[in-house]
């Protein structure tokens, strides 16, 4: 069953200095290639950062100031040839999902990190990509510095389900 991964994962923005093996990278975006699109494109296609110069400058571009950025391990940037897919920022928030779970079943950690539109262009630029491709996000990557309590079963709200009509 999923639900313990889910309960158990949450934002993560201290990491140890500890590399995760390229292996583990991988497999998270195994899963992230799983996740479903809007009818099927698979456009969704993934940046990874590793190198300290290029996780600063990155850490540069974005607002607010987030050390995170620059101290994770890796990250990984999703990112979609809007030619390919009406759904862009679905696609792109559902492999984002994809990731964070699969993250967590391995023992890591992530956080997701809004990349404001404004902010994406330059980001998009700074990365290489073409210009039909958009961004919405970034997701550092590593061993959590501290354990987070799972999420409890006391969060679970009926409330909030509605049947047939509000």
């Amino acid at each position: 069953m999923i639900l313990p991964a889910i309960q158990e994962r949450r934002s993560v923005r201290e990491y140890e200095t500890k590399e995760v093996p390229q292996a583990l990278i991988w497999e998270i975006i195994q899963a992230a290639q799983y996740a479903p699109t809007g009818m099927n494109n698979r456009a969704v296609e993934y940046v990874v950062l590793r190198g300290a110069e290029t996780k600063k400058r990155l850490f540069e571009i974005l607002e607010p100031k987030q050390p995170f950025i620059k101290e994770a391990p890796a990250i990984i940037i999703p990112v979609t040839d809007t030619r390919k897919t009406i759904v862009a920022t679905a696609d792109l928030a559902i492999a984002s999902s994809f990731i964070m779970t699969q993250t967590t079943a391995l023992g890591l950690g992530t956080v997701w990190k809004h990349i404001d539109p404004d902010k994406a262009h330059e980001v998009g630029k700074f990365l290489g990509l073409p210009p039909e491709y958009i961004l919405i996000n970034a997701l550092p990557v590593g061993y959590p510095k501290k354990k987070m309590p799972d999420h409890q079963e006391k969060e679970f709200s009926e409330n909030k389900i509605h049947q047939e009509k509000w």
